[in-house]
C-alpha cells in the first residue's frame, strides 16, 4: 500500500489511526506514507481559520481572498496529483494489484471527486445518486472521517478506467 496525506497535522494524524487501526490486513504498509503538499486544503490567505461556509455565504464560490488561493487553484492541484498517482497504478499493473490510501481534507477531496466523476467518468454504483460536483460546497456534504473507495485502471494504451465502489461512507461513525 502507498499512502498518502498533506503536511497538515490533523490529516497526519488520522492517516496514522486509520494505519494503525488496519494493521492486520496484508494491504497496510505504516512506513510507507508519502507527505505530499499537492493534497493540502485551500489557502484562505487573511481569512484563514475563519468558517469556510460563513466566507462562501458571504462571498461565493469563486471568491480569492487577498494572499490565498482559488478553488481553481485547488482543482488544479488536484489533477496534478491524480497524475501522479496514475503512475503509481502503472506500477501495480505490472507487478499485481496496488493499494493507495489517501487522507486530505473535505475542499480538497470534494474537488478531487469532481474530477473523478466529471471529468474522468469514473461510474458508481446504481444504488448511489452522483453528486452535483458543480454545485459546490452546499450540493456535496459527508462526514468528517468517511471515506470512498475506488478501482482504477489504466490500459496498456493508457486509458483510465474508474469505478467507485463506496461513496462518503461513514458507518464506522455510528
Amino acid at each position: 500500500t502507498q499512502s498518502f496525506t498533506n503536511s497538515n497535522q490533523r490529516a497526519n494524524q488520522t492517516c496514522q489511526i486509520i494505519l494503525d487501526e488496519n494493521t492486520n490486513s496484508p494491504n497496510i504498509n505504516a512506513e510507507n506514507v508519502i507527505k505530499e503538499k499537492l493534497l493540502k486544503e485551500r489557502n484562505f490567505g487573511v481569512l484563514e481559520g475563519e468558517s469556510y461556509d460563513i466566507i462562501i455565504e458571504k462571498n461565493g464560490e469563486g471568491f480569492v481572498p487577498e494572499n490565498g488561493e482559488s478553488g481553481i487553484s485547488v482543482q488544479d492541484r488536484s489533477r496534478q496529483f491524480l497524475k501522479s498517482i496514475l503512475k503509481f497504478d502503472e506500477i501495480g499493473e505490472k507487478n499485481g494489484k496496488l493499494s493507495i490510501l489517501i487522507v486530505s481534507h473535505g475542499g480538497w477531496i470534494r474537488r478531487t471527486l469532481g474530477i473523478l466523476f466529471d471529468e474522468m467518468n469514473c461510474t458508481l454504483p446504481p444504488e448511489i445518486n452522483k453528486p452535483n460536483f458543480k454545485g459546490g460546497f452546499k450540493e456535496v456534504k459527508f462526514e468528517n472521517t468517511s471515506y470512498s473507495k475506488f478501482d482504477v485502471s489504466v490500459g496498456s494504451d493508457n486509458a483510465i478506467t474508474m469505478k467507485c465502489h463506496e461513496l462518503f461512507n461513514s458507518a464506522h461513525l455510528k
